[in-house]
């Protein structure tokens, strides 16, 4: 991991029993640069209660790393349809990441979880 030289954020569950924190710590030292954001959940963490922290902390890295201001727009399209994927409940619904035609992507606000 050490040979990674992008910028990188890491969420982790410190509950996740799969994939444990002290993992997710080793990333965060062996990745340069590296961001690690520890959430209380355990494995799926972003899909429940902690949904709009992970959201908002996602949306907070894409806004301030430099680094993603020189995606194309085509790339962003494979990286938004990736990440729907992951958070969305239906993909071709999104409720959550929505498409500004012509100008780019935005989280909408607030996003909530369903009861």
């Amino acid at each position: 991991m050490h040979k990674l030289h992008i910028p990188t954020l890491i969420l982790h569950g410190k509950k996740d029993s799969i994939a444990p924190y002290p993992l997710a710590q080793e990333m965060h030292v062996e990745i340069q640069g590296s961001q690690l954001i520890a959430f209380k959940g355990g494995h799926l963490f972003s899909l429940m209660k902690e949904r709009q922290p992970c959201l908002d902390a996602i949306a907070k890295f894409l806004q301030e790393e430099p680094f993603f201001s020189e995606i194309s727009p085509s790339n962003w399209s494979i990286l938004s349809d990736t990440l729907r994927l992951k958070l969305e409940d239906d993909p071709r619904h999104p409720t959550y990441l929505e498409t500004i035609t012509g100008v780019g992507y935005r989280f909408r606000q607030p996003c909530m979880p369903p009861q």
